[in-house]
């Protein structure tokens, strides 16, 4: 039943074709033991080539050579190429203020890359060349609740895809996306495979293992025995819907791309300025994509943008991250990567600038990972426009080990790991975090207000007269606002990524200069 399955995945989704080569990320557990053996078994017919790679994250010393060992020996006596990689992901983790678990799936997915380049220069074509992980059904479940916890929107929504392009041009499959946990573990005791479980997948140490270990079976005990169906057809349901709303971008993009050369996109928005704001959304978000902006776009981006083409108001625009920009010139829209000094005229939306000095300072050995001073510019807000003053206020942003940490009075204090864990797949790290006053859109989790409060609220339920909420910093990491210093008003703190017993690094943010 289960090679059934997997094969109707297979087929419906056009995962592997006659003459493809796979490279398999072949840990030794159940889930990858359970691809390895029926990719062998049901499509030993299509004459598909085969390379396993496994990755020793040195996580767990005298077990991780075990497993290795295993793989490598299993391999061997298949008949099945096998390259073995060894990381020390704790290391590598530190030296890049990752979590671990961050620096594991790098290394994995950099491993699978260096395969794939050495099968092409064997003389493979790169479109035969396939990358198969082993996520199932329940990894599903649990990475869309995730999802849901963090925010998400419809795509995300959506899942993990059965079949992907990464950022490195590897096409990766998941041909065991539709089979369930409880299916593996059966077919790897009846066909006799004795994987090698990794115990730390039984440790709540992750915010994806407290998902699986203790939400999903506290919903099913008090709400829902059903929440991981529930939650794959809400998977199905948001794809299918995302499909059709981005095929509707695309061809409203295509119909409205005027040119596309040397990083600069220009689009005629007179062809996109009625559409539903779903669609519109997703043509900006695509023609952005072709300029040379994928990450850090955030909703409040998106809805100016929409604002700004909607007025088509010539020679406004508007500031997005990483230095880009949204011009609008007689009823067309160009994007393209701004020079110094040019500055968005009439945007309410602000990104860090690129004139932002960091310095880096020296800490106290054993007390941080690394600690660094961001100085925010004096910026331009809406229409007013404020001098610099002599001293600017700059924020530093330290991480180090709860052991070490003590309360400060004039700081804010949150759960590294978590923090780290909840921006991993936006690209957003620590160093993203920035010292600036409000904009549309900014919110803060204050659970003991009902969570999520936009900071135009918060601002009037603290009374602050409307001549003082622009002369307020706060700490921000795209548009949630994590900490608003004393002051001007009374001190505020996100209450995502608090500091529990299981806190192991504290990342610390503090004031350098006055406010």
């Amino acid at each position: 039943m289960l090679e059934q399955t997997v094969r109707n995945t297979i087929e419906k989704h056009s995962l592997i074709a006659q003459g493809d080569h796979i490279v398999l990320g072949l840990s030794g557990g159940p889930d990858s033991m359970c691809l390895f053996h029926v990719l062998r078994t049901v499509f030993s017919e299509h004459e598909i080539g085969l390379t396993a790679v496994h990755v020793n994250h040195k996580f767990r010393p005298g077990a991780a050579e075990e497993e290795q060992e295993y793989v490598e020996k299993l391999c061997k006596n298949a008949g099945v190429d096998c390259r073995s990689f060894v990381f020390d992901c704790n290391k590598i983790a530190e030296e890049n203020h990752m979590t671990g678990e961050e620096a594991g799936r790098k290394v994995r997915y950099d491993s699978f890359f260096e395969v794939t380049k050495e099968l092409r220069e064997k003389g493979i074509p790169a479109e035969k060349i396939k990358t198969a992980v082993a996520h199932n059904i329940n990894d599903q479940a649990e990475t869309v609740l995730f999802r849901i916890l963090r925010g998400t929107g419809t795509d995300g929504l959506s899942g993990m895809e059965y079949r992907r392009k990464d950022e490195k041009g590897m096409t990766v499959i998941r041909p065991l996306l539709d089979v369930k946990r409880a299916d593996i573990d059966e077919y790897c005791r009846s066909n006799k495979l004795d994987p090698k479980k990794d115990k730390s997948n039984e440790e709540p140490i992750y915010a994806r293992n407290k998902i699986r270990l203790d939400l999903i079976p506290y919903i099913e005990e008090n709400y829902n025995p059903g929440i991981k169906d529930a939650l794959i057809r809400l998977c199905g349901i948001a794809y299918e819907d995302s499909c059709f709303i981005n095929s509707e971008a695309e061809k409203a993009l295509k119909k409205a791309l005027i040119s596309n050369k040397k990083g600069k996109c220009v689009i005629d928005i007179r062809e996109i300025k009625d559409l539903h704001s779903a669609v519109m959304g997703r043509v900006i978000i695509k023609a952005m994509n072709l300029a040379g902006l994928s990450t850090d776009m955030t909703h409040a981006h998106i809805k100016q943008a929409e604002e700004l083409i909607i007025k088509e108001e010539t020679s406004k625009s508007m500031n997005f991250p990483h230095g880009y920009i949204m011009k609008i010139i007689y009823g067309k829209a160009e994007i393209y990567r701004q020079e110094v000094g040019e500055t968005a005229v009439g945007a309410k939306i602000e990104t860090q600038p690129k004139t932002a000095v960091e310095t880096k300072i020296k800490v106290q050995p054993k007390t941080a990972v690394e600690t660094k001073i961001k100085v925010q510019p004096e910026t331009r807000i809406g229409n007013m426009s404020e001098s610099q003053p002599k001293e600017r206020p700059g924020l530093k942003i330290s991480i180090i080990m709860k052991e070490d940490f003590a309360e400060k009075k004039d700081a804010a204090a949150f759960d590294f790991d978590m923090f780290e864990e909840a921006y991993k797949d936006n690209g957003n790290t620590f160093e993203s975090i920035v010292l600036r006053r409000r904009r549309p859109g900014d919110f803060i989790m204050l659970p003991n207000v009902g969570g999520r409060k936009k900071i135009q609220d918060l601002f009037v339920d603290m009374k602050v007269r409307e001549d003082q909420r622009e002369r307020v910093y706060m700490a921000a990491i795209n548009d949630e606002i994590l900490w608003i210093p004393g002051g001007i008003t009374k001190a505020r703190y996100s209450g995502n990524f608090k500091i529990n017993e299981d806190t192991k690094r504290v990342l610390v943010l503090e004031i350098h200069g006055s406010l």
